[in-house]
């Protein structure tokens, strides 16, 4: 007897719970049918205020002076985007040579340059050789490539390590 009564009592809750989330399913629905009839009225006024709006316009044609204007106007605008770009590019051209005519490293205290004073510059001692066998073809057909990228190859340049600290 009870636990008929507790499945009886069970059901009759499914069923309440059953009919409260079918209530609130057709709130939804019906809400989302609202905001869907909204979103179609939003959507017509727009589309006849856009359409009125054009009528205006083809209703009144531009006459010769606003054309005219206009014409004027535009030109006005592109023969000043012209002689802006023109004006920009001279500028970036002599600032660039101006920059590589009057580049100066800064300068180096004096007891720097008595601590290098005895390593020889090595930045051109193997410049024409390396140009040769870039410029030939040569070494990459014999097999020879080793010996050019090869990481125990002789080292180009100055170093800082060579310094004589006194």
């Amino acid at each position: 007897a009870e636990k008929a009564a507790e499945s009886a009592a069970r059901r009759e809750k499914e069923s309440a719970d059953k009919k409260l989330h079918e209530e609130k399913q057709k709130e939804l629905k019906e809400t989302t049918r609202e905001a869907i009839a909204a979103f179609k009225h939003r959507k017509f006024v727009q589309e006849v205020a856009e359409k009125e709006a054009l009528a205006r316009c083809k209703a009144q044609p531009l006459t010769c002076e606003s054309r005219l204007r206009i014409a004027q106007r535009s030109a006005t605008l592109l023969r000043r985007a012209a002689r802006e770009k023109a004006a920009r590019m001279a500028a970036d051209q002599t600032s660039a040579l101006k920059s590589l005519k009057e580049f100066d490293p800064p300068p180096r205290p004096v007891a720097t340059a008595a601590a290098y004073s005895h390593v020889p510059s090595r930045v051109y001692e193997d410049a024409e050789h390396r140009a040769l066998q870039r410029s030939n073809s040569v070494g990459t057909i014999d097999g020879d490539v080793t010996a050019v990228s090869s990481k125990f190859g002789p080292v180009h340049g100055d170093w800082a390590h060579q310094a004589v600290l006194r």
